[in-house]
C-alpha cells in the first residue's frame, strides 16, 4: 500500500511539470524515490516480492515520463531479469514486466533505439522459453496470457525503431518457430 500512497502524493511535492524546457531538469523527490524503488528490485530474491515490486513499476514510469530515460540502464538489466526467470505462480511478475516494457516503450520511445537489439533478444528468448516446441502452440492458460504481450511488445518496438521491421522479416524467414512466426507476422501486420 506504500507505493500508490507515493504514486499519488509525489507528484504534489515535486510540483506541475513547466510545460517549457529552459535546460536540464533537476531530478526530483519522485526521481530519488524511484532510484531507490530500482535498487531495492534489483537485490530482491524472494518471488513473491519481486511481484509485489513489479506490480507498480509502471506507476513511477508514467510518473516520470521521458524523464525515466535517468534510469535506464537500471531499468532495463531488472526488466531483464524479471523476464528471464518464471516465478510459477501465474506469471504475474512477467506479464508486469512486459506491461512495464510497454509502458516504458511509449513513455521513452526516443531512446529505444539504441535498446533495440537487447529488448529484441530479451522477448525472442522468453518466447523460445514459453513455447519450447517448434511446431505447436501451447496450451497453458499462463503461456497464452504473456503472447499477446508479447506481440505488444514487438508492435511498440518497430514504432519506436521503424528499422527493425527488416529484422522481423529475417527472422520469418530464417525460423520454423510456429508461435515465434505468428507474432512476428502480427507484429508486421500491425506496422503497416
Amino acid at each position: 500500500t506504500l507505493h500508490p500512497c507515493l504514486l499519488k502524493l509525489l507528484p504534489v511535492l515535486d510540483g506541475p511539470t513547466p510545460r517549457t524546457i529552459d535546460g536540464p531538469r533537476k531530478p526530483g523527490r519522485a526521481d530519488k524515490v524511484f532510484s531507490i524503488f530500482l535498487s531495492s528490485m534489483d537485490m530482491e530474491s524472494k518471488l513473491a516480492v519481486r511481484k509485489a515490486y513489479s506490480t507498480h513499476l509502471s506507476g513511477y514510469i508514467e510518473l516520470l515520463g521521458i524523464f525515466t530515460v535517468r534510469h535506464l540502464k537500471q531499468l532495463f538489466s531488472i526488466l531483464f531479469s524479471y523476464l528471464e526467470f518464471p516465478d510459477y505462480c501465474g506469471e504475474e511478475t512477467r506479464v508486469n514486466s512486459l506491461n512495464t516494457l510497454s509502458c516504458l516503450m511509449s513513455n521513452c520511445w526516443p531512446r529505444i533505439p539504441g535498446h533495440s537489439e537487447s529488448i529484441l533478444k530479451t522477448l525472442l528468448k522468453l518466447l523460445s522459453d514459453l513455447c519450447p516446441d517448434e511446431s505447436t502452440t501451447p496450451d497453458k492458460q499462463d503461456v497464452q496470457k504473456q503472447l499477446p504481450l508479447i506481440c505488444h511488445c514487438l508492435v511498440m518496438l518497430g514504432r519506436c525503431h521503424p528499422e527493425i521491421k527488416m529484422t522481423y522479416k529475417d527472422l520469418l524467414v530464417e525460423c520454423n518457430h510456429v508461435t515465434l512466426k505468428r507474432c512476428l507476422k502480427n507484429a508486421l501486420k500491425e506496422l503497416e
